[in-house]
């Protein structure tokens, strides 16, 4: 949409290489009132130095002279004579302390008239302010600050307001008794922030506070420099700030109030030290052109109209551009969000059909081992189900239940290795051949070990732990409770409740009744020793259940 066009009639706008002279002169009178304000402000910065200097001379001649008088009478013996000469030396450091602290603000005073604008971050300032506080505080001394967490700029050096920061908190932490931290806080006040520095100090009579910010009248007194807040207080004055201190009364605190005024950016980014008046008396602003007759002002209205048109036209195409970036984003993340969903697809696939190889693979190895084991199809079914079940009675999710599902048939995998004669022995077995026996769940687990996959590693697990006992007494390893995994603890207490119910040619079938009271109580063979107690209670709840399964599935001849 082309807002800018030519109108007959009317005047042209202005192209971009044009200069368009109403906003040229306009920012000429704009440049040239900062220009003689920063002037002025100079001159008075200048001024207010020279004024600070020449008091600073006068304290510090003062303050020396009176150090180092003579004394009164002449000493009366050596102890007087050397207590003499030891005041005079204590005077003597204190002028030299003085005159090297005076020599330091004069240097500063002589660097700072020209340089008093500019504006700081006062809330980063603060902070780092406090931080430092914090860390040279005395002992017992806390520092608290509380400041919004967005401070307008305000104006001042950086430099120049560390110092006035500096001497305040260290002056509120040097005076502080510690029962109450040092406060500071601060909030904007209209186009100023005013920032609260308060202590739980030895405060004095709120009568000698405008004393106190004199300049100097610290040193005119005491012989003390007297340069800290009074000079704070000037620092402020000439940043167009102000700096107020009061206390509710002797021994009860003080409190320090920092003003200071927020900075004004104007259309080119720079900031004032003050907002330029209007006009005085001594140098009236140079006033506006303004139009004489209804043809100007409209000429005038209507250029200014195609103007806002232009840029109006500009900003619709930069969002345009941005729109279009952004669809052209959308697609992208769509196409890729589809491939994403196919390669996803297809992992699927390809996992579901490494898991049917896996699951048939164990398959094969569960029938050969049939081949030379007595156990029946219908036992080992059973097992997955007994197993499942406790396996989700004790806290296993639904997938973990079905992974142990599938791997509890493989637990006597091993046999495989075990010699036929051994197996299929009619008789009592000796102890050499108890011995090769206990190897089945070393022979399973070496059979199964090396697979990255989750459930032969798992059947793994289960082939080499599922004869250890809680109390250590089982086989190959001997290992003692929470050592057993639990995957073989499950397997071992349902696969010994399902041996003990199931005939075998040395023994009739039991009822559920006869199989759980071995387990809980024992028969000199089995003990409630051998199986993790929690299992044990698993077992006591689910009993109806594990009955089910062992009906539900019996063996077909």
């Amino acid at each position: 949409m082309q807002l800018a066009m030519d109108i007959p009639g009317h005047p042209r706008p202005p192209t971009d290489t044009e200069a368009d002279p109403l906003p040229e002169l306009t920012r000429e009178l704009a440049r040239e009132r900062m220009l003689r304000g920063e002037a002025e402000e100079c001159l008075a910065a200048t001024r207010l130095n020279d004024e600070l200097k020449t008091e600073l001379l006068r304290a510090l001649v003062r303050s020396m002279a009176t150090s180092t008088l003579p004394p009164a009478h002449a000493p009366k013996d050596a102890a007087a004579t050397a207590q003499t000469l030891a005041d005079a030396a204590e005077a003597w450091r204190r002028s030299r302390d003085l005159a090297e602290r005076g020599l330091a603000w004069f240097e500063w005073l002589d660097r700072s008239p020209r340089d008093i604008g500019g504006r700081t971050d006062l809330g980063e300032l603060l902070r780092l302010m406090a931080a430092h506080t914090r860390d040279l505080a005395p002992a017992g001394v806390e520092v608290e600050l509380r400041i919004p967490d967005r401070l307008p700029a305000v104006l001042g050096r950086r430099r120049h307001l560390v110092e006035v920061l500096r001497e305040v908190f260290d002056n509120a932490t040097r005076f502080a008794r510690g029962e109450q931290p040092v406060r500071i806080a601060a909030l904007v006040d209209g186009r100023a922030v005013c920032v609260s520095v308060i202590d739980d100090g030895p405060g004095f009579d709120p009568a000698i506070a405008p004393l106190l910010l004199r300049p100097f009248s610290r040193a005119q007194r005491s012989g003390d420099g007297g340069l800290g807040l009074a000079l704070a207080a000037s620092i402020m004055r000439a940043h167009g700030g102000s700096l107020e201190l009061t206390s509710p009364g002797l021994g009860m605190g003080a409190e320090v109030r920092l003003r200071f005024p927020a900075a004004r950016t104007t259309s080119t980014g720079s900031s004032r030290v003050r907002p330029l008046p209007e006009a005085d008396n001594d140098h009236p602003a140079a006033p506006a052109p303004r139009p004489d007759d209804a043809a100007t002002r409209q000429a005038l209205m209507e250029s200014q109209l195609l103007l806002y048109a232009r840029d109006l036209t500009q900003v619709i195409a930069r969002e345009r551009g941005r729109r279009n970036e952004l669809e052209n984003a959308h697609r992208q993340m769509a196409r890729f969000a589809q491939d994403l969903k196919r390669a996803l697809f297809t992992e699927k696939l390809r996992a579901n059909e490494l898991d049917e190889a896996q699951r048939g693979t164990l398959t094969a190895l569960l029938r050969a081992a049939r081949f030379k084991d007595q156990e029946t199809a219908a036992h080992i079914e059973r097992l997955s189900h007994y197993s499942r079940l406790i396996g989700l009675h004790v806290g296993m999710d639904a997938e973990e239940a079905d992974l142990l599902f599938a791997a509890a048939p493989m637990h006597d995998i091993g046999k495989i290795g075990v010699p036929d004669a051994i197996l299929i022995k009619p008789g009592k077995l000796d102890e050499a051949e108890w011995a090769e026996m206990r190897r089945h769940p070393e022979h399973g687990a070496g059979m199964l070990r090396g697979s990255s996959s989750e459930l032969i590693q798992l059947a793994a697990d289960i082939a080499l732990t599922h004869h250890e006992r809680w109390d250590g007494t089982g086989y190959p390893n001997g290992l003692v409770g929470q050592r057993i995994p639990l995957v073989g603890r499950i397997v071992m207490l349902g696969d010994i409740y399902d041996a003990l119910r199931s005939p075998r040619p040395y023994k009739a079938e039991m009822t559920h009744e006869q199989a759980s009271d071995i387990i809980l109580n024992g028969d000199g063979r089995t003990s409630p020793t051998h199986f993790d107690p929690a299992l044990l209670d698993a077992f006591r709840d689910l009993a109806t259940e594990m009955a089910g399964i062992y009906d539900g599935c019996r063996d077909t001849i």
